[in-house]
């Protein structure tokens, strides 16, 4: 597709966007590199500020902090490198002898035969091309020792190994030893810390600082989302019991499903019984079915609804009062974002529809997929090979396809994009081989590529990142409510944000000499790259403030060839350079 096609459109621009706004920037010199950063191992800290990388030499290893290096050790282990949320803190294992060490903030602790593990994905499967869950075959797993911070920072905890068993490390202080110690968890409010133990064959969970009662297994065991909760299923010979705050309930044959509400005040979880399964919520037992399943609370914490099976039909069991049964229910219920409203999908005769607060409405060949936007009901209808966007009973235009994104169950579902007061839907589908955004009743495009929608926090803006093909290769550009930017090589999507009033629009652009933030379409500074843990990272400070780090790499010297990676521009290069904090202001 020719580069041509937009040329008029790129005109009307400043009608779309803010105007450019005035910048100034900052620049704090953090460190000297002798290579570039892409070179080595490294991690960014969630707040921007701070950046870890690997250093050695004969034959030792250590950890640099922003240009300041730690202890030296046999080896760090760079895969334990844990920030804290907020950033301030840092922690890593490393290896002395036979012997793993736990440093954080600097200080080394006292040394272990081991520390507990979690499983992890390899880097080595992701490299090679091996196979993993999503292509059928089993994923490569590495097991990297954990260290677990408190949400706020201000706690640490660890379990290591010593010649009399496992011991639980909190904050540098040594507890009991055990046979066996799990990884410890803080509650969602860092108010408390748990940590699953072996004694004997048997498990209990220490909380608090305190023991609780042995069984023969514990199972998943997690805070309410206020940390006033703690529940596990736990074994008792061959039944099952749910144990919340150390209570167990009655006995099942199975237990799973465990939900606490958003707000933490309430708890539900299917259990079998005499080879029938009910939802239990808040210690009272509903009606027995033949099969429960998608059990959850709506947003506020009120209302409960789940899926149930009597003999071949199945219902949406709604606050104990039971919907309409039908062969199979296509899509599990969905509530909106007040929890007024609940809307899913029914298998009939014909195909699917759409029940809302259950009432039948939207009929289609199937229904893919169920979302709310406010109140708004929105729904995708399955139609002929073709997919339709329906939104309060609207059908919009037939599309070959819409984009998607992948959701935490690693399924691909489509991406619908809401502005925050729910009165405005975008999303991206093709036609043929071209690419459109629908907004409402508008189409834009089209284009060879579309993705990462957003909307501004007034809603005011949509903006979304597009690409066309051309002689010289696919190039990005940003889209503002239909009008197109100036094209680059890549542009980052993680970074894309808009500031918390809405009025300036920010996102990081790789063009053949490096990086730049891009603030309004206007282009700052050009780095040899902006850092990010794993893609190049904007932190906002306030309405008109922000910062990120980069690397300024030093002129090339003149026998140095050429970068030809016009994707990472530092690829090909040994030059050293500058570990830099980036503190800019937008406006005078």
């Amino acid at each position: 597709m020719p580069f041509k096609r937009i040329s008029l459109l790129i005109l009307c621009i400043a009608a779309c966007c803010p105007a450019f706004a005035a910048r100034t920037a900052r620049e704090q010199v953090l460190a000297t590199l002798r290579r570039p950063l892409s070179h080595q191992w490294f991690a960014v800290s969630p707040d921007g500020r701070r950046v870890a990388y690997l250093d050695e030499a004969d034959g030792k290893q250590w950890l640099v902090v922003n240009g300041k290096p730690e202890a030296r050790f046999d080896a760090v282990l760079p895969d334990t490198v844990a920030f804290s949320a907020d950033g301030r803190r840092l922690a890593y294992v490393a290896r002395t002898g036979e012997k793993k060490v736990v440093v954080v903030d600097g200080l080394a602790g006292k040394a272990y035969d081991d520390l507990t593990k979690i499983a992890v994905p390899s880097l080595s499967s992701d490299l090679l091309g091996l196979p993993d869950a999503g292509s059928g075959g089993d994923q490569q797993m590495d097991y990297v020792e954990r260290i677990t911070f408190s949400p706020d920072g201000k706690h640490v905890a660890y379990a290591g190994k010593s010649a009399d068993g496992w011991h639980l490390v909190v904050d540098g202080k040594e507890g009991t030893a055990y046979a066996e110690l799990g990884v410890p968890f803080f509650s969602p409010n860092s108010a408390r810390l748990a940590c699953m133990a072996t004694v004997g064959g048997e498990q209990l969970l220490l909380c608090d600082g305190k023991e609780g009662k042995r069984y023969a297994r514990i199972i998943d065991p997690l805070f309410s989302p206020d940390g006033a909760k703690l529940a596990y299923r736990a074994k008792l010979g061959e039944q099952r019991c749910l144990v919340i705050e150390e209570a167990a309930g009655a006995a099942a044959d199975a237990i799973s499903a465990v939900t606490f509400s958003p707000d933490g005040k309430h708890l539900a979880y299917a259990a079998v019984r005499d080879g029938r399964q009910m939802v239990i919520v808040d210690g009272q037992a509903g009606t027995a079915y033949d099969e429960v399943q998608a059990v959850r609370f709506s947003p506020d914490g009120a209302r409960l609804a789940y899926i149930a099976r009597v003999g071949g039909e199945q219902m949406v069991v709604v606050d104990r009062r039971e919907g309409q049964r039908y062969p199979h229910i296509d899509l599990p219920p969905v509530f909106s974002p007040d929890g007024r409203h609940l809307a899913y999908a029914a298998h009939t005769p014909e195909g699917s529809v759409l029940v809302s607060d259950g009432v039948e409405g939207q009929h289609a060949l199937g229904i893919d997929a169920i979302a709310y936007s406010g109140d708004h009901l929105i729904c995708i209808t399955r139609n002929g090979g073709k997919l339709t966007v329906v939104q309060d009973g609207r059908e919009g235009p037939a599309y070959d396809a819409l984009l998607t994104r992948t959701a935490d169950t690693g399924a691909a579902t489509p991406l619908l994009c809401f502005s925050a007061d729910g009165t405005r839907c975008a999303y991206a589908a093709r036609a043929n081989r071209e690419w459109f955004v629908q907004v409402g009743e508008e189409r834009q495009g089209p284009y060879d590529a579309v993705r990462q929608l957003c909307f501004s926090p007034n809603g005011k803006q949509l903006v979304y990142i597009a690409g066309l093909h051309g002689e010289q290769g696919t190039r990005e550009m940003l889209v503002v409510n239909g009008a197109p930017g100036k094209p680059a090589v890549k542009i980052d999507d993680a970074s894309l944000r808009f500031t918390p009033d809405g009025a300036h629009l920010l996102c990081v652009c790789r063009t053949a000499d490096g990086e730049h933030v891009l603030v309004d379409g206007a282009a700052g500074t050009t780095y040899q790259s902006i850092l990010g843990d794993h893609t190049p990272c904007i932190v906002l400070d306030s309405a008109n403030q922000f910062h990120y780090l980069a690397f300024k790499a030093d002129p090339a010297p003149p026998s140095q060839h050429p970068a030809t990676d016009t994707l990472f521009p530092d690829a090909n290069s040994e030059t050293g350079g500058k570990l830099v904090l980036v503190q800019e202001t937008i406006g005078p």
